[in-house]
């Protein structure tokens, strides 16, 4: 009987240690949830590797799509000058004599031609001067620092507040570095 006594003892001391050990961690945790509550979290977004990235999709999307807008270039510009040049020499008038002509049909079309050839030739030329590597590269490191100057000033200071259970919201606050 005096060895059950003492089990039962035991038993007594074992269960309230176990309450005491679960009070503890309950009581240790609800002072973290409310330190939580009022402190929240910080949240720092790298900025830097936000715009590298942003740069490496601008040079990526330059190298790939400036090709075809240049060939656009070259397709519609001479048509574009044509058009224009062909509206105007058509209401070009040559006086002599104090009589007014036309100009030539033949003229208009030998006038049309050279403009043509010659705006070829300059929209080739400037074409083939871009340099798109090194187009694509500025173009790259511009985005990035835009990217990297807007993303700090819209990020810096916002607060966000994130309800991790019912009626439990933790305050967060994003700093950009």
């Amino acid at each position: 009987m005096s060895g059950d006594m003492l089990t039962g003892e035991r038993s007594a001391w074992v269960l309230r240690g176990v309450v005491a050990g679960v009070g503890a961690a309950a009581a240790v945790l609800a002072l973290a949830l409310g330190y939580l509550m009022q402190a929240g979290l910080v949240v720092t977004v790298e900025t830097g590797a936000l715009s590298a990235r942003v740069a490496a999709e601008v040079r990526s999307a330059v190298r790939r799509e400036l090709p075809a807008a240049l060939e656009a270039v070259r397709a519609e510009v001479p048509a574009q000058v044509s058009a224009e040049a062909r509206r105007r020499l058509s209401e070009l008038r040559v006086e002599l004599g104090g009589m007014t002509f036309d100009l030539p049909e033949v003229a208009e079309v030998q006038v049309e031609q050279a403009l043509d050839q010659a705006v070829r030739a300059g929209v080739d030329a400037v074409a083939g001067v871009v340099d798109m590597d090194a187009l694509a590269e500025r173009i790259a490191e511009r985005a990035a620092a835009l990217a990297e100057e807007r993303v700090a000033e819209v990020l810096e200071g916002q607060r966000l507040e994130v309800r991790v259970a019912p009626g439990v919201p933790v305050p967060v606050r994003i700093r950009a570095r």
